[in-house]
This record gives C-alpha cells, structure tokens and sequence, in this order.
C-alpha cells in the first residue's frame, strides 16, 4: 500500500517522489494506492480534488489493483495558511472525515486478497 494526504488536489511532495522514483520497483510488486483527504461537504466535483492526475497517470504504469479515497482530518493545530483556511472555513463538525472501520477493512481485504490468491498473477510482495 502506498497513500498521501491530499492538498489541493496533490499528493504530499515525500509519496509522489517515491512513486515517481521506485516506479519500476512498484510495477513488480502487488500495490494498492489510498488517498486522505476530502473534509467538509461532498462536492459534486469531489474527484478532481480526491484522485491527484498523477495517481491517475501512474495506476496504470505501476499495475496498481486500485485507488481509494478515504475522509481525511482538518489539522488540530494548522500551521501554514491553507491549513488555517481549512480550520476557519470548514464547520467543526466535518472536520474529521475518516472512517477506521472502512480503512481496517480495505487493509484487511487487501491482506485475504493476498494471502488466498489463486493462480493469475503472483507479483512478489
């Protein structure tokens, strides 16, 4: 699994450098690619800012299984200007988005997936 935080509809500069980097390495190996971040309201255009172009452009180069979007947090202390924006502008109530149970789950799919696969593909862990 390989995920970032999302910030204006970026990955954290640290998760795409090391996809960009150690593309081949990936494409040689079971992947699955998360996102966190979407807070607030649900935005009709929530996937322009949830799914990064270069997750997109680089699932299928790598043979990523998937992307997932999971609900991410406001920060509890902000501090850079697009953090304090995000505290001010978004209600308290919708400031934490993420769902453990939803995460737990997608982990441990992942893990069955792995662990019971039968024939197909058997990239190396």
């Amino acid at each position: 699994m390989l995920g970032s935080a999302v910030y204006m509809a970026r990955w954290r500069g640290a998760a795409r450098r090391l996809l960009k980097v150690h593309r081949k390495e990936l494409a040689e190996r079971d992947v699955w690619l998360f996102s966190s971040g979407p807070v607030g309201e649900e935005r009709e255009d929530a996937e322009r800012w949830t799914t990064p172009k270069l997750v997109k452009k680089m699932l299928p180069r790598i043979g990523a299984h998937e992307h997932v979007v999971f609900g991410g947090r406001v920060p509890a202390d902000p501090r850079n200007f697009v953090e304090r924006a995000m505290a001010r502008d978004t209600p308290p109530e919708l400031q934490d988005r993420r769902d453990w149970q939803e995460i737990d789950n997608w982990a441990k799919w992942i893990g069955e997936t792995l662990q019971y696969r039968e024939g197909g593909d058997h990239r190396s862990n």
